[in-house]
């Protein structure tokens, strides 16, 4: 008798999946959709396009799941196809129109709860895409330099040097948005 699915470690539930069990398979979308598409949502911004990707990073892995090497974690392998979905994804949005651009920064907008959400979206919209990626692994996923540098494709040193100098930004850019707002608290 095979075991739950959710109990399965991610080498046996990779066996699974290969062997096309609808079980294995579900639980493999259900282990990694949120890590997926909130790696989409920060990268892209824009709440349908990280649906998008997401869905076409697990069809990509599921297709490719007999190329998955144990060499890394299986976590590390699908975050690097939603990376590089996202990628690709962007450079299709390049070539639509400006409009996107401001659809997703008034969807973004009005989804902040508090003014200091407000402010560390800013900050991070601020970050380039690296640092941006880098520092949501680091602090949302929680995820190792190691396993970032695989994600990223730098070099693990060099991921905490951005690490170090996104923090040192982010720090910079909350601090005088909150100079801004007792500014003008004081008007």
């Amino acid at each position: 008798m095979i075991e739950p699915t959710d109990k399965l470690s991610d080498k046996a539930l990779v066996r699974l999946v290969m062997l096309n069990h609808r079980g294995a398979t579900a639980e493999f979308i259900h282990r990694y959709e949120r890590m997926v598409f909130n790696l989409a949502l920060n990268l892209l911004g824009n709440y349908h396009d990280a649906e998008e990707v997401a869905q076409d990073t697990f069809i990509k892995a599921i297709r490719s799941i007999n190329s998955f090497r144990a060499d890394s974690q299986l976590s590390t392998w699908v975050y690097r196809i939603c990376y590089n979905t996202c990628i690709t994804q962007k450079r299709k949005r390049r070539l639509i129109t400006t409009e996107i651009d401001c659809n997703k920064h008034d969807a973004m907008q009005s989804t902040e709860e508090n003014e200091h959400s407000q402010y560390l979206q800013k900050a991070m919209e601020s970050l380039c895409e690296d640092d941006r990626t880098i520092i949501s692994l680091f602090y949302v996923d929680e995820m190792p330099t190691s396993e970032i540098a695989s994600v990223v494709e730098l070099s693990e040193s060099n991921v905490r040097v951005k690490l170090h100098r996104a923090r040192k930004k982010l720090k910079e850019m909350l601090h005088h948005y909150s100079k801004i707002n007792e500014l003008t608290h004081l008007r």
